[in-house]
């Protein structure tokens, strides 16, 4: 990068309210050109955390994001592991991490994890039948959907570890969703090359098909909040009925629970977008405090042609998440949108496809500025310089753009994304690379 400095960092064009850096990216590895990279979202979704030993860890399964069912035997695991807060990185056995189990830090210093206790259900051999019906947002299949309070309860509940500060042994206790009323979807119908839809097994997994932050939907610190009370606030994603039974369209709701994670209630819809998007909440949200406000964006975008919607929303609650305000669109792309928190009072959203962009907010994410990219042009930039939208996002992309952020520092966050045009080549890598903020005084 030009103009480092001694540690490696360069300066950007900002605003004058905010400093940003760059440290040089980190190429952590790069996929072979197989025909088994070469496929559409095959090491495009990494994973980061930190573990609950205080590392950080970069995960990828390979095929996460295909739906080619033979993408899993062209492609290996990779995993990565820094114990040096980002600073350097080493190989490590995949097998080791697998399904990441993501740690929550509270200001106490306590931690809390929530995993599943069993693999997947059946629920058409539980004898379950879905009260609707909808097609996926991107017609690979239709969706059923299924009461939450009809499923059994063993099949409802999840464990939730707790830690206290400075100790080194985990309690372990059940944790449920009481929120009977909720529909849950799963798949029903798989479409095939051939246009034929034949049946899928509907699995359900308490924690993996509500799409909650307690285990989905974003990483890190980004999906649990602590009110002022004491109570833990986070949220779970819907997907309801439409018109005909014939639309997938999702809803983001926040819940709560007051008895350190046990129990999982419904609290105020965050997001319900009817009247602006054409599939309403989708697969990613953040949320952080900010003073007595709890501030939460998601993504819009659903990867389909003809979903014109693809800004990160935002909406934030001062009662603690009973009431939200009227969401509003605070970046042009919305791919796995992530709000970052940092100790000098400024805040970070991170978004993207095209490319990976951040923007800052010093007025606790009212206003935005200091546009800073990391790897290519936003969508303005590239319908500018008369690219087709859909190619440069999906086709001929330089990025996946599906990032995951952690925390180092009152000033300072990692973000890990994907470089697809490595070294100028149709290559994938995973990249990371650490931002530094603050304000200027």
């Amino acid at each position: 990068m030009s103009n480092a400095n001694e540690e490696g960092v360069s300066d950007t064009g900002v605003k004058p309210t905010v400093n940003v850096r760059l440290r040089e990216r980190q190429v952590l590895f790069v996929a072979p050109d197989t025909e088994g990279t070469r496929k559409w979202g095959v090491y495009g979704c990494p994973d980061m955390y930190r573990a609950a030993d205080g590392s950080i860890v970069v995960y990828d399964p390979g095929n996460m994001d295909t739906y080619d069912r033979d993408a899993g035997a062209m492609v290996e695991p990779v995993a990565f592991r820094s114990v040096d807060n980002g600073k350097t990185w080493e190989s490590v056995a995949s097998q080791e991490y697998g399904r990441p189990a993501k740690v929550f830090t509270l200001s106490d210093g306590a931690q809390v994890q929530f995993r599943t206790k069993s693999p997947p259900v059946d629920l058409r051999a539980a004898g379950l039948r879905p009260e609707h019906i909808v097609i996926t947002p991107n017609e690979c299949g239709l969706l059923g959907l299924f009461r939450h309070g009809d499923i059994p309860l063993a099949a409802r509940t999840f464990e939730v570890r707790y830690r206290e500060a400075g100790a080194t042994t985990w309690l372990s206790s059940d944790g449920v969703f009481d929120m009977p009323e909720l529909y849950v979807g799963a798949v029903v119908k798989g479409k095939t090359d051939a246009a034929v839809w034949p049946d899928v097994t509907p699995n359900f997994d308490c924690l993996d098909y509500t799409m909650t932050g307690l285990h989905m939907g974003c990483t890190g610190q980004e999906a649990l909040v602590e009110a002022d009370d004491g109570v833990w606030i986070s949220a779970i994603y819907e997907t309801v009925p439409t018109e005909r039974n014939a639309r997938y369209f999702a809803q983001l709701h926040c819940i709560a629970s007051a008895d350190k994670g046990r129990t999982w209630r419904g609290r105020g819809c965050i997001f319900d977008l009817r009247e602006q998007t054409t599939f309403g909440a989708t697969e990613e949200f953040s949320m952080i405090r900010q003073g007595s406000e709890i501030v939460c964006v998601d993504r819009t975008d659903c990867a389909t042609t003809f979903d014109p919607h693809r800004g990160t929303v935002l909406a934030r609650s001062a009662d603690n998440g009973f009431t939200w305000s009227k969401p509003e669109v605070v970046a042009s792309s919305s791919v796995t949108p992530h709000l970052v928190r940092l100790g000098n009072g400024v805040a970070a959203l991170v978004f993207g496809r095209p490319g990976v962009h951040v923007q800052f907010s010093s007025d606790g994410c009212r206003s935005w500025n200091a546009l800073t990219s990391l790897i290519g042009k936003t969508k303005e930039e590239e319908l500018a310089a008369g690219r087709d939208l859909m190619d440069a996002m999906y086709i001929d992309t330089v990025s996946y753009s599906n990032t995951r952020t952690v925390t180092t520092g009152p000033d300072r966050f990692l973000v890990l994304y994907t470089d697809f045009k490595y070294e100028g080549q149709k290559r994938k890598a995973l990249v990371v690379q650490e931002v530094m903020v603050a304000p200027v005084v």
